[in-house]
């Protein structure tokens, strides 16, 4: 009796907690009563600016678009349970200047505060700096948009569906042509492998060398047309594309092009300017104001660049958002300017994240160098990244000269048309690698070091390079774990010294071998022979 009352207990308990559990549902549910609201928003950083749309009619606007979205339910089949990632969606649609979209979002706690939720959360994530991914993300994004018009309905579930429509200082067009030519021009600059300093300079000087201050545009701004279309001043796009604009013009290209390179960069606002903070060091950052040195007589000159706040803030006071303990402690501006020390004169290796302090870092950008292996991007090489054989063969490739092959390899998993197809032929039929018994290649798959040895070392036979290197690696302890197919091979790559063990005495035959660790025996391989 008393084991039956028990369970009894247990489920009744167990059905009032499944009847407080709050699970998002389609915004659509007829079954739940909805409650509208709607507000405009012009972007704070333009006070005094008046909106590019008339809230009015942008608010209408999005009212219409809310009533025919609920009519498509193909656009809100995805309910956002994170608002994070409803952020970083609305991030996406931002960057891409969508002018109208919907987001769904399950927020309870929202639901009587929606301005709140779209003003003070969901849109200052979206243009934050933690979640932003390119270079028209983050500050930059922040400075993009004029204001916005929004309409909403709250669920009693929990759910909430938004609609915006936003009104942008450029198009996608413009963005997308803006995005192309900073990145031509951060590589025709050509300063990956100076250091952080003289990239910081060099950028400066280019755009206080190229962006003249648009005096002429700032004042039909405040003519008679308050909806004039001559709000491209305050952009990037009018800086790069036209060589004028005012100072958010100048900061969101400084921006723009600092995150084209890797570099740390923020735009930071008085209550009439703007201007940029990099960061040089493992710790301070340092105020730069292209707009002020644009203005002088020579490019050179650099009254305003990497300046500490001692003296800098008393001519340019940061908005109280900049002076709050979390920002400062972020951000750590330095009290003095910035003085080159030696370190700043010496080239570098142009990936980031490779350290001077790294044991792969010359190798990696040894090979680099050679053109034998790309970065991610220009700045990113990822070193603790995984190989697999598809990149393993084309490095081998590229180091034979990129022979023209027949791109029918006669592996079923390696179509014609890929990056490593023309790579996998010539080392099929070269003898370099055999796939394996199913008549596969696995490009995708990850390679271990005791592969990378086999490949290296049948790339050395096939070229008549000497194979006669030998350590017995009866110092290591693991010497039982190598393969058959891999005993020659590791035999002669230690002891050529192209293989390395560990500080423990092992080898690690079927350890991954990642990105740095692959960059640093293909050069121990060229230095070897002589290459």
């Amino acid at each position: 009796m008393k084991r039956t009352t028990r369970l009894l207990s247990l489920l009744l308990s167990l059905s009032l907690l499944l009847s407080f559990a709050l699970v998002p549902v389609s915004a659509t549910d007829t079954a739940v009563t909805p409650h509208t609201g709607s507000a405009t928003y012009q972007n704070p950083l333009y006070p005094d600016v008046t909106p590019l749309v008339d809230p009015d009619e942008a608010l209408a606007s999005a009212e219409a678009g809310l009533n025919n979205a609920l009519t498509a339910q193909s656009k809100l089949d995805t309910t956002f349970v994170s608002i994070q990632k409803a952020a970083e969606q609305m991030r996406d649609y931002m960057t891409g200047r969508s002018a109208s979209f919907v987001l769904n979002v399950y927020a309870p706690n929202y639901v009587n505060d929606v301005r709140s939720l779209i003003v003070d959360t969901l849109m200052p994530m979206a243009y934050s700096e933690e979640l932003s991914t390119g270079i028209t993300t983050g500050d930059y994004l922040k400075w993009s948009w004029a204001n916005t018009g929004f309409d909403w309905k709250t669920y009693s579930n929990g759910n909430i569906t938004i609609y915006f429509d936003f009104y942008y200082y450029t198009t996608a067009s413009q963005e997308d042509w803006l995005i192309r030519n900073v990145n031509d021009i951060v590589n025709w600059l050509d300063l990956w492998k100076v250091s952080d300093y003289y990239k910081y300079l060099g950028i400066y000087q280019y755009v206080t060398d190229h962006v003249d201050y648009d005096f002429d545009g700032l004042n039909t701004i405040y003519d008679d047309d308050p909806y004039n279309d001559d709000y491209e001043i305050f952009t990037a796009y009018a800086a790069l594309g036209k060589g004028k604009a005012v100072c958010q013009g100048y900061a969101t290209l400084y921006y723009a092009m600092c995150r084209a390179m890797g570099l740390p960069v923020r735009v930071i606002t008085s209550d009439d300017h703007a201007w940029n903070i990099v960061k040089l060091g493992s710790k301070y950052w340092y105020n730069v104001d292209s707009t002020w040195d644009g203005q002088e007589s020579s490019y050179s000159t650099l009254n305003y660049f990497l300046k500490g706040y001692s003296n800098f803030e008393a001519s340019h006071p940061p908005e109280d958002e900049y002076l709050t303990s979390a920002f400062k402690s972020a951000y750590p501006i330095s009290y003095y300017d910035y003085t080159p020390v030696d370190s700043d004169y010496q080239p570098v290796c142009q990936f980031r994240d490779v350290s001077p302090s790294s044991p792969y870092y010359y190798a990696i950008q040894d090979v680099a160098d050679r053109g034998l292996f790309n970065g991610y991007n220009k700045y990113t090489f990822q070193p603790n990244g995984t190989m697999t054989r598809a990149m393993l063969v084309t490095v081998l490739w590229r180091m034979a000269g990129q022979p023209d092959v027949s791109q029918n390899t006669g592996f079923s998993d390696v179509p014609t048309g890929r990056y490593y197809s023309k790579a996998v032929a010539w080392a099929a039929q070269t003898g370099i690698t055999n796939g394996y018994a199913d008549g596969q290649f696995k490009p995708d798959r990850l390679l271990n070091r005791q592969q990378l040895s086999t490949f290296l070392y049948r790339y050395a036979n096939h070229f008549g390079y000497s194979t006669a290197a030998y350590n017995d690696l009866s110092d290591y302890s693991d010497v039982d774990t190598i393969d058959d197919f891999a005993v020659d091979a590791m035999h002669w790559s230690v002891g050529a010294g192209i293989v390395n063990g560990y500080g423990n005495g092992t080898l690690r035959p079927t350890g991954n071998a990642t990105r740095g660790q692959m960059a640093a025996m293909v050069s121990r391989f060229l230095s070897y022979y002589g290459l």
